[in-house]
């Protein structure tokens, strides 16, 4: 009886003693807040997409609005149709614009119809960390303008380098390297020779809205002067799909204004799957 009466003390002993180390180990712990890991690669594709990363687009139908003036008084407005499909690690775009030029002189003609058509492909590399994506594309820039002043007059190929950070998970930082080639005189005589180096950051803030600062850096290998713009942009992501945003491209410095662009004005109506 004493046996039996001893062995059932050392059977309760047991669980409350493991049951007062978890009490300790609990009161030991340190109560400030976790930090969110680093998202892996499942997880870069955020759960309110800007629209804005190249190395994460949804698919994506709508209509972009844009109006740009220029040193001359010209005014170039119009309305491009704009596709985005996605297949695994690749996208592939088309960008169909309706544009008008307004002259800024009477002498001139006004002009209306279709522009340069845009095709644009990208494949999706592997992360290379659970931070950074990274992308090889290019872009075709057809020559479809109807008239002459509703585009470049002739085709350009744009072969491009895109980099993602996630600095954290509301703020990302692009890298886009374009090279623009004229192949419209063939390769073995380029009219133009650009570089595009274009720096922006990303921000995302409560109820789906977002913001973006993007620097565009146009160096010309055939000749002088280089131009720089600058764009800012704000917009908001409605019940996860339709994406309104609105973008004030503007030149820095007297070079940009002459050659580039006195100021754009671009509205996104985007519907995203």
């Amino acid at each position: 009886m004493l046996k039996t009466i001893e062995s059932g003390r050392r059977f309760l002993r047991l669980p409350l003693r493991s049951l007062a180390v978890v009490i300790a180990t609990c009161l030991t712990v340190s109560p400030g807040h976790p930090q969110d890991p680093a998202p892996s690669e499942g997880q870069l594709e955020q759960e309110t997409n800007t629209g804005l990363d190249p190395t994460n687009l949804p698919p994506t139908y709508g209509v972009i609005v844009t109006q740009s003036k220029f040193a001359t008084g010209d005014r170039l407005r119009g309305a491009t149709l704009r596709g985005i499909h996605k297949f695994g690690r690749d996208y592939a775009a088309v960008s169909i614009p309706i544009l008008d030029f307004v002259p800024g002189t009477p002498s001139d003609t006004y002009a209306t119809g279709l522009g340069d058509i845009r095709l644009e492909y990208l494949h999706v590399f592997p992360n290379l960390s659970e931070r950074a994506v990274h992308g090889l594309g290019a872009s075709l820039q057809l020559d479809t303008a109807t008239q002459s002043e509703l585009g470049s007059g002739t085709t350009v190929l744009e072969p491009f380098y895109v980099l993602s950070y996630y600095k954290k998970e509301t703020v990302q930082v692009v890298f886009i390297a374009r090279y623009l080639r004229d192949i419209g005189a063939g390769f073995a005589t380029p009219i133009s020779d650009t570089v595009l180096l274009s720096p922006f950051v990303i921000v995302e803030r409560p109820g789906n809205w977002y913001a973006q600062v993007k620097f565009n850096n146009f160096i010309d290998l055939k000749s002088a002067p280089n131009t720089f713009t600058s764009e800012v942009g704000i917009g908001n992501v409605i019940q996860g799909h339709y994406n309104v945003g609105f973008f004030y491209e503007f030149p820095l410095n007297h070079d940009s204004r002459v050659f580039n662009v006195q100021a754009r004005f671009t509205l996104n109506l985007l519907y995203q799957f």
